[in-house]
């Protein structure tokens, strides 16, 4: 296969791939989407606010719970690679 034959193929892929996308793009904007996946995420983020802000008992078993989240995420991956590695 020369180089111009390899060139051809590799446009006409890249117009394939185009045409795809065009047309998974189309399909996506023709479908309605209801509202209520629209509100929500945003309703969920209003009802939790106060929550994460707030003084009280509640507002520090939040603050609690966001730092046993991060300790989690920063720990298991280390006790994972020493669970394999020992």
């Amino acid at each position: 296969m020369t180089n111009m034959e390899n060139m051809d193929a590799q446009m006409a892929e890249k117009e394939r791939q185009q045409a795809v996308y065009e047309r998974a793009m189309a399909e996506l904007n023709a479908a309605p989407r209801p509202r209520a996946i629209k509100t929500y995420v945003t309703s969920d983020v209003k009802t939790e606010e106060p929550l994460m802000f707030s003084e009280g008992m509640l507002g520090s078993m939040a603050h609690s719970a966001q730092l046993f989240c991060i300790a989690f995420a920063m720990i298991t991956p280390i006790v994972f690679l020493w669970a394999i590695i020992f």
